[in-house]
């Protein structure tokens, strides 16, 4: 749709593959951003949108397509690391203590605790 909106000004003549100029993917990333504001998410159609454009010039399927045709690192939008996705040593320590074990009531509780513990992903493990 964005695509039949940024080529409304241009005769019908040139509305070919070789319209598909800079400016016209430049309004299409803009509209991405407006649409998928979660920069993951825009990377998936980004990724769409590079592979169409690869597949066709690797193919041949458009003759009037430019070789040059493709987006770039810089096209992407930079996704944000968050912070590990693990546990410190000293909550370790704790969850696996021996007494905060005896705490649980259920006795199929500190076996859970147990396993929990082993497959979680610690700072200095690596994983």
């Amino acid at each position: 749709m964005i695509w039949s909106r940024a080529s409304a000004g241009t005769p019908s003549s040139h509305r070919g593959p070789e319209a598909l100029t800079r400016e016209l993917i430049e309004v299409h990333l803009a509209h991405l951003a407006e649409r998928f504001p979660n920069p993951k998410g825009r990377t998936g159609q980004l990724s769409n949108l590079a592979g169409l454009l690869r597949a066709a010039c690797q193919h041949g399927w458009e003759s009037r397509l430019s070789a040059q045709v493709d987006l770039f690192p810089e096209d992407y939008p930079r996704l944000v690391t968050g912070p590990p996705r693990s546990l410190s040593k000293a909550v370790m320590a704790q969850l696996e203590h021996p007494d905060n074990l005896a705490r649980f009531a259920a006795p199929s509780s500190p076996p859970t605790i147990l396993i929990w513990s082993r497959h979680v992903s610690r700072q200095t493990s690596g994983r």
